[in-house]
């Protein structure tokens, strides 16, 4: 997508650059023209000053929005080019660390005698493992294909309620093991949905409240139906979202810029992912944070 913008740009400078050349070329004409005429009368001198007058101000202002859209342009490119950095620092610590776990789990299984006990203890670190990376790696492929052809999505009628009852419930047994995970659930909710998108949807809120609540937190996923629309929302206990960073969340590749959230394991696509496939399915999204007691993400879905 920012391929085409930058065409654009270009076709843009190009046009600026062509217009300016003619300007300059008719210029000269007319600057020919009234030395020739300077003595043919002093209304048609008077008509031509202002022609060229009025030339040159439209040139001018032409000139300034020209300047202003390659600023900005530049400005936007230098703040993408920013965080496609930070993305690949974030992306190789996030593939570094789980691997090096996962050889530190097998080595550790293969050098020494251990009992049944001690060796599920060990595979289900090793299991952990492996479904962070295949998350990260799902999320960057997904990205890609947004960025690619926008990820249509494949709707068709299914039991909400059900689905997201059963994608919670795993994910509080696995992602969510070191927190409270509460489910409130209204059952028999039928909708249109695409289940990968749905289950990223979900997938993304419960981790992102995960890494940001503090171990035993409650997070709470809540699905509801009233006569006009569905509503799934996750909220959990952590510190909340800055203010500042209020407008941004939803942008590839941001993560806060604090401390204490830049420590925390991201590659900043989750949320924009999430925004996506909520507008895919004609749908809202929204976010209520307070700080110090936690973030709750809405979205809203027509009935």
């Amino acid at each position: 997508m920012t391929q085409p913008r930058n065409s654009r740009i270009i076709w843009l400078l190009f046009l600026m650059f062509f217009y300016i050349i003619a300007q300059l070329g008719w210029w000269a004409v007319l600057i020919t023209r009234l030395n020739q005429q300077v003595y043919a009368g002093d209304e048609r001198l008077s008509h031509r000053i202002s022609m060229v007058w009025g030339e040159g101000i439209v040139f001018a202002m032409i000139l300034l929005i020209g300047f202003i859209l390659t600023y900005k342009s530049y400005l936007k490119e230098l703040r993408l080019a920013r965080q496609q950095k930070n993305f690949l620092l974030s992306v190789t610590h996030e593939f570094k660390t789980p691997i090096a776990s996962l050889r530190l789990q097998l080595e550790t299984l293969q050098s020494r005698n251990m009992n049944e006990d001690q060796k599920k203890i060990l595979l289900d670190s090793a299991l952990a493992d492996t479904d962070r990376l295949n998350a990260l790696a799902e999320n960057i492929l997904i990205a890609a294909r947004i960025d690619q052809n926008g990820f249509p999505v494949h709707r068709s009628e299914g039991n909400l309620s059900a689905f997201v009852q059963t994608l919670s419930e795993r994910l509080a047994a696995t992602v969510g093991n070191r927190h409270q995970t509460k489910l409130k659930i209204e059952e028999q909710i039928y909708f249109q949905f695409d289940p990968q998108a749905i289950q990223s949807i979900i997938t993304n809120l419960y981790e992102n409240a995960c890494k940001y609540s503090p171990k035993g937190s409650t997070i709470e996923v809540e699905l509801k139906k009233n006569a006009a629309e569905i509503l799934l929302s996750v909220s959990d206990q952590g510190a909340g979202i800055a203010l500042e960073d209020g407008n941004k969340i939803f942008e590839k590749f941001f993560r806060a810029g604090n401390e204490e959230t830049r420590s925390v394991k991201g590659a900043g696509l989750g949320l924009f992912i999430v925004r996506h496939f909520v507008l895919a399915h004609q749908g809202e999204i929204s976010f209520q944070s307070q700080s110090g007691k936690g973030t709750t993400f809405s979205i809203r879905f027509n009935a």
